[in-house]
C-alpha cells in the first residue's frame, strides 16, 4: 500500500522524494517479502525472530490475496515512473498466480487466503482490482476473463439463499 501510495502521490506532486520512496518500498518488498521461488506473490509480513532485542528476523509463510492486487497496480504505477519492463513481468507473474493460489473451486471467488477456503467478497473484489489495472495496462482479455470470473462468482455467492 505505501509503495502504491508514494507512486501516485508523485504523479500528482512531481515530488523527487515521493517518487523515491515509491521506488525505495518497492526494492525492499522484492528483497524481503516476494517469494519469487514457489508461489510468486508477496508475503504477508516479516517480523523480528527476537522482539524485545529487536534482532533476526522471521517470514512469514502467509499470502492474502488483497495484498497481491495492491502489489500489481504498485508495480504498474511504478512502472509508470521508471519505465523498469520488469515491473510489468513481476506484475503479470502476481496477476497469474493470483487464481492459481487463490481460487476456491468449492465457494466460487479467491479465497483471502492462500491454502484455506474462506472467501471474503470485499477482499476477493478488491484483489480483481489487480486484474483490472493489468488488463488497462495491455488489454490481454485473460485479466478481464480473471476479473469478470471474479465478479460472477461473487454475484451468485451474494444471490444465494443464505445472502451470501
Amino acid at each position: 500500500m505505501a509503495a502504491l501510495f508514494f507512486a501516485r502521490l508523485y504523479d500528482v506532486t512531481n515530488d523527487p522524494q515521493d517518487r523515491e520512496w515509491a521506488i525505495r518500498t518497492l526494492l525492499w518488498m522484492d528483497t524481503v517479502l516476494y517469494d519469487n521461488s514457489t508461489h510468486h506473490l508477496y508475503r504477508w509480513s516479516v517480523s523480528y525472530a527476537d522482539i524485545p532485542n529487536r534482532s533476526g528476523s522471521t517470514l512469514s509463510e502467509r499470502y492474502f490475496n488483497y495484498d497481491q492486487g495492491i502489489a500489481i497496480q504498485a508495480q504498474l504505477a511504478a512502472f509508470a515512473i521508471d519505465r523498469d519492463a520488469t515491473r510489468v513481468a513481476r506484475a503479470r507473474a502476481i496477476g497469474d498466480a493470483i487464481t492459481t493460489e487463490f481460487w476456491s473451486k468449492d465457494i466460487g471467488g479467491l479465497n483471502l487466503e492462500a491454502g484455506i477456503q474462506q472467501v471474503y467478497t470485499g477482499f476477493s473484489a478488491w484483489t480483481s482490482l489487480g486484474h483490472l489495472a493489468l488488463f488497462e495496462l495491455d488489454h490481454d482479455p485473460r485479466w478481464l476473463d480473471q476479473a469478470r470470473a471474479n465478479a460472477d462468482a461473487m454475484d451468485k455467492r451474494l444471490r444465494s439463499a443464505d445472502g451470501g
